[in-house]
């Protein structure tokens, strides 16, 4: 990197300010919360960068979605050894619209 280029790990604020707040509208029905953090302060396993759950950062649902080959009581089993306050369901495409919805009697 030269000298005067700036730092591709540093965001400009007005950047990380759009980042935050824009969202799809089609994504808007989730209630997720973004934060930005520094990637040397988080969990490597190979090229992926993970945040560990802690008190400022809390699993409450996982949605395994239609095409996850992953068994229901599975993740349920993995989630009240590690993370016994979070849910899990099922989810599937809506019949009538562009929309996921929970496989309701998955829903706990």
């Amino acid at each position: 990197m030269a000298k005067d280029d700036p730092d591709p790990t540093k965001l400009p604020t007005a950047l990380q300010e759009r980042l935050l707040y824009t969202k799809a509208k089609a994504w808007a029905y989730e209630n997720e919360v973004r934060r930005l953090v520094d990637l040397k302060d988080m969990d490597q396993d190979g090229s992926l960068c993970f945040c560990p759950f802690s008190s400022s950062l809390i699993l409450h649902e996982v949605i395994i979605g239609a095409r996850c080959s992953l068994q229901l009581r599975a993740v349920r089993k993995l989630l009240r050894t590690y993370q016994p306050q979070a849910i899990a369901f099922k989810a599937r495409l809506a019949f009538k619209s562009f929309s996921i919805v929970p496989v309701e009697h998955t829903v706990p």
